[in-house]
């Protein structure tokens, strides 16, 4: 167990860490800091959590794992000890989240924990029912070489129909270590879907590039169907249990998109985009990801990129700037380059499987830029850049026949959103 002193330094240590890495977040059903009845005297005492309807502790009998409460103002930090079964935690109870008759957990809700472990402690997060010691849609996260963990998950159809009592915080495996939490969210969906990407700033009007400037094709790819279709459409496909909402519109060039597929065990491949039908290795864009956020914890990977294919040779290239749980990086690394402040890896994977022509053999290539592009901010891809670079490495696509090119958010077996705007430079 760690000692009181410990405590404090790494309570003090982590409300900075996350005082400057954390945007506050809205529309919350529940939020630790703001929980009035969690209380305790300057000296840490240990408690029950009885003071708050919200919380308890996850287990039962004298091997209860102990909580200290510390409260510094708004901030409260709870720091869960150690028992002798195989795991502990905190649940955060279903029923005092409701609001009169209306649920604060309905599907799209999302609850987010923030905390410290040492490192390569797997912590998880997922409904449970204590009569039937039932766990739908488990979600981890590993705490990394700092210590840091932060649980996300995003309440899905299954989990209503599950009925939880509640979702509970606890080690994986080992209860001989303590952890922190230092911040729970629960927050409601807000509207259902994303909100609009920030509006790129103005600025001269650039030349067309070849083939045209204005952003001509919607791209709506949902495993293996790809949609083609018109302005201002949206779509909401759901496939056993899973949910994918986007809207496009072609003449701002913005694209929003939700999607809910891995924790109903679907685990689709969500690609969705603007951008043009005839593709050329010449157009340079600017685009503005406004929110990325990948909710299934490490099940499957979310990114922001530029894409499209070649049809001769067949080629399924990206540019990726921004990418999230982890880089997409399959098949053999051909080098490096540099264009537009970031240095990216060639990835080159001969692959069999679905692509424009049907299914078959063709060529993935990638250009992934090895530090995210921040949000929020307009941006640049100097795309000739990449296309001389995969002709060094090899791969020769300047005279190809080139097919359609898209700015998109893809969720590859996972849950998140997404929004962009996208314009030709």
């Amino acid at each position: 167990m760690l000692k009181m002193t410990g405590f404090k330094l790494y309570f003090a240590l982590f409300s900075l860490f996350f005082a400057l890495t954390l945007a506050p977040l809205t529309a919350a059903a529940y939020n630790l800091q703001n929980d009035s009845l969690i209380s305790s005297s300057s000296n840490n005492d240990l408690t029950d959590l009885s003071g708050s309807p919200n919380l308890q502790r996850a287990g039962s009998g004298a091997d209860n794992p102990r909580i200290f409460v510390h409260v510094n103002g708004n901030n409260r930090s709870l720091h869960v000890t150690s028992r002798t079964q195989s795991w502990h935690g905190v649940d955060i109870l279903r029923n005092p989240l409701q609001s009169g008759n209306t649920p604060q957990l309905v599907v799209g809700s999302t609850i987010q924990v923030n905390g410290w472990a040492p490192s390569g402690t797997v912590m998880e997060l997922g409904g449970v029912n204590n009569e039937a010691s039932s766990w739908p849609q488990l979600t981890t996260a590993t705490a990394n070489a700092n210590g840091q963990f932060s649980l996300n998950l995003t309440v899905t159809q299954a989990q209503i129909s599950n009925n939880p009592d509640g979702f509970r915080i606890r080690t994986a495996t080992n209860a001989t270590v303590a952890f922190h939490i230092d911040q729970i969210y629960v927050r409601r969906p807000e509207g259902g879907t994303p909100s609009p990407a920030p509006t790129p700033a103005p600025g001269p009007t650039p030349a067309p590039p070849a083939g045209g400037n204005a952003i001509n094709m919607i791209h709506n790819w949902n495993n293996v169907t790809l949609q083609q279709t018109g302005q201002g459409t949206s779509g909401r496909i759901v496939n056993s249990g899973g949910m994918t909402d986007v809207t496009f519109n072609l003449a701002t060039g913005n694209i929003n998109a939700l999607w809910t597929t891995a924790q109903a065990g679907n685990l689709h491949n969500n690609l969705h985009g603007l951008g043009w039908r005839q593709g050329s290795p010449n157009r340079s864009i600017g685009y503005n990801v406004g929110v990325l956020e990948h909710t299934s914890g490490h099940q499957g990977m979310t990114i922001a990129a530029y894409y499209g294919w070649t049809r001769s040779p067949l080629v399924e290239w990206y540019v990726i700037d921004n990418w999230l749980n982890h880089r997409s990086t399959p098949g053999n690394l051909l080098g490096t380059f540099t264009s537009d402040g970031g240095t990216y890896e060639v990835w080159r994977h001969d692959r069999v499987g679905h692509h424009i022509n049907g299914y078959g053999a063709f060529t993935q290539l990638k250009s992934v830029r090895t530090q995210v592009a921040p949000l929020g901010t307009n941006r640049t891809i100097t795309f000739r850049n990449h296309v001389d670079a995969w002709a060094g490495f090899g791969l020769n696509l300047l005279n190809a026949d080139w097919y359609y090119q898209v700015f998109l958010i893809e969720g590859w077996e996972s849950d998140g959103r997404g929004n962009a705007t996208v314009w030709a430079q």
